[in-house]
């Protein structure tokens, strides 16, 4: 109720009211910071002078979408702006707490709630071995085989990272498998980025 709204609206940030405690962040050190001992508003067993209890706003909502930003970046330095956009707003999440989004862009919440991990699994997608290192190769598909028929780990921190063919349906079946193969065997398209199949 206390923030801004309207057709410009892209998403939305965790927040805080401004009248509870929400949002902790970190504060500078000691005395030096802003949230003192002394703020009856702060719960008194968590009351700490390096974290600031109050933290909201723009000023809580605006670094967690650029840090999302930074985060898609340092994964794919190669992205432009508008792809980044993108991928904020096709990752954001829709089924709020209250209920599903009616539509969107949503005149308060813009496409949905930010959520960094969604941001950066929709461009990992073929990573299944999660070694960071480009482009997917045979280690990728080994991981995919060792867990599919062995009973070897689940790819981590996610199984979508083996949904390659962005089916949505069961992460690391026959079809990625498939799609894998051709991928890296006979130079069939790459694992599909950004995948919005969560």
């Amino acid at each position: 109720g206390y923030s801004r709204y309207g057709p410009e609206l892209d998403m939305v940030a965790p927040s805080d009211d401004g009248s509870t405690v929400g949002v902790w962040s970190l504060d500078q050190m000691n005395n030096l910071g802003w949230n003192p001992t002394y703020m009856s508003n702060c719960p008194s067993s968590g009351n700490d002078v390096d974290y600031d209890c109050h933290f909201g706003g723009t000023s809580a909502a605006c670094p967690v979408v650029s840090g999302t930003a930074a985060l898609l970046l340092a994964k794919d330095s190669t992205l432009s702006a508008q792809q980044v956009y993108d991928i904020l707003r096709g990752s954001a999440v829709r089924d709020l707490d209250w209920g599903p989004l009616p539509d969107t862009p949503h005149v308060q919440y813009g496409y949905g709630r930010v959520d960094a991990f969604r941001a950066v699994l929709s461009i990992s997608r073929g990573d299944i071995d999660n070694s960071g290192t480009e482009p997917v190769d045979v280690s990728d598909l080994v991981y995919l085989v060792d867990w599919m028929w062995t009973g070897g780990p689940s790819p981590f921190p996610s199984p979508m990272l083996a949904d390659v063919n962005c089916s949505g349906g069961v992460p690391g079946d026959i079809g990625d498998l498939v799609y894998l193969v051709d991928y890296i065997y006979t130079g069939g398209p790459a694992p599909v980025r950004p995948c919005f199949e969560f």
